[in-house]
């Protein structure tokens, strides 16, 4: 994947995290990194971590399809 690509898609995830129409763990399902990896890029981008029980249980909800 071009770089390019791949930096409109953690942009893109990064925008409805901070929206809160996702978790964390989906905008790293979407762009196809690990977790700790978009918390981290979340973080240098100035976004806050937001997460709480419900966000927990839809990552559980999500891994379990996997």
């Amino acid at each position: 994947m071009s770089k390019a690509v791949q930096e409109w898609l953690i942009e893109n995830a990064l925008e409805q995290y901070r929206d809160r129409k996702i978790t964390i763990g989906k905008a790293a399902d979407m762009v196809g990194i690990p977790i700790r990896e978009m918390i981290a890029t979340a973080a240098k981008t100035g976004i806050p971590f937001q997460y709480n029980i419900d966000d927990l249980q839809e990552d559980f909800r999500a891994a379990e399809k996997l």
